[in-house]
């Protein structure tokens, strides 16, 4: 494979991130291992005071936004992907067996069936589902919904989200119903959420803009793939770049748009993280509605400090650490 010469150096940074020079930490074999790497504590094992801090303010601006809901409470499981975690995330931390009782939420399974009709293999079945979600926005709905945040993933049919949490969590419930294991995959800096999709024996990065990622061998990459050989971002071809949301939607957030996927989600001083979302255990969570136009936009330049978390990650994705 012959690397361009940002790939080259992309390689290298993410080498550099990751502390290749320094003596490895003990890799995590157990979910008790695992606790220092989740949730709000997790900061302590990210390197770097810049990036801390960056991490626990958007954390805490996310735990605002949604704090008491669904999306709050999986923020608070998420899990630092790193080369401490990686092999036990891609492991033991999420079944590759989903447990979903079938006739326990019908209109989700309803919409499951209509989407896949005329699929005939795994791939086809996910990557339908994507684009579904994908253009869920441009489809009429509930405009009651269009302006809260939490919500069943019946109610976000209805809502047409545009946010990304609320975008993947639901691509990974559809998923699930359709019987593959999904969780959900947060890029704390750059500012996205994602889902990660269990399908043809591996887990696979698919992001809710329409962005996935192929190894040069045509099976599909997961985050840690992409984290760890991130030139093959370089190498799709004009089919997988197809299904991409195109750039400069006025009704989406700059985040959608491709050149954020390697500057941002996939920088090398990003930080990203894993949690497990299981509809199965649906009585776990808060699925009540709350109206966002009452909330303040993380990331938003509208407040002082939203002005300084953005001021952080511009040195953030300028080097600093």
């Amino acid at each position: 494979m012959k690397l361009t010469p940002p790939s080259v150096l992309l390689v290298l940074l993410v080498l550099a991130a990751f502390g290749a020079d320094r003596p490895p930490d003990t890799h995590v074999s157990s979910w008790e291992e695992l606790k220092v790497y989740t949730g709000r504590g997790a900061y302590q094992k990210i390197e770097g005071q810049l990036r801390q801090k960056t991490y626990l303010a958007v954390y805490d601006g996310l735990q605002q936004l949604y704090g008491g809901t669904v999306d709050g409470q999986l923020h608070e499981e998420v899990v630092l992907l790193c080369p401490e975690t990686a092999d036990f995330l891609y492991s033991g931390f999420t079944p590759t067996e989903v447990d979903y009782r079938q006739g326990s939420r019908p209109v989700l399974e309803a919409k499951v069936r209509e989407v896949t009709a005329g699929c005939t293999t795994e791939r086809q079945k996910v990557l339908a589902l994507l684009r579904n979600v994908r253009d869920l926005y441009q489809q009429p709905g509930d405009e009651s919904l269009s302006s809260v945040l939490g919500g069943t993933e019946e109610q976000l049919l209805d809502a047409r989200p545009r946010w990304c949490e609320l975008q993947s969590r639901l691509l990974v419930a559809l998923c699930q119903v359709a019987g593959f294991p999904a969780r959900r995959v947060g890029h704390f800096i750059g500012g996205h959420a994602v889902s990660e999709i269990y399908f043809e024996d591996r887990w696979a990065y698919i992001d809710i803009r329409g962005i996935y990622f192929l190894k040069p061998d045509g099976k599909f990459a997961s985050t840690w793939d992409i984290w760890t050989h991130p030139e093959w971002i370089e190498l799709q071809d004009d089919e997988v770049k197809a299904d991409r949301v195109r750039d400069g939607d006025p009704r989406l957030a700059d985040i959608y748009r491709w050149e954020s996927t390697l500057k941002r989600f996939f920088h090398p001083n990003e930080v990203t993280a894993i949690m497990n979302y299981n509809i199965s255990q649906a009585a776990k969570y808060n699925y009540r509605l709350v109206d966002r136009t009452k909330k303040p936009a993380v990331g938003q330049a509208a407040t002082p400090a939203h002005q300084e978390v953005g001021a952080w990650r511009d040195r953030i994705f300028a080097g600093e650490r």
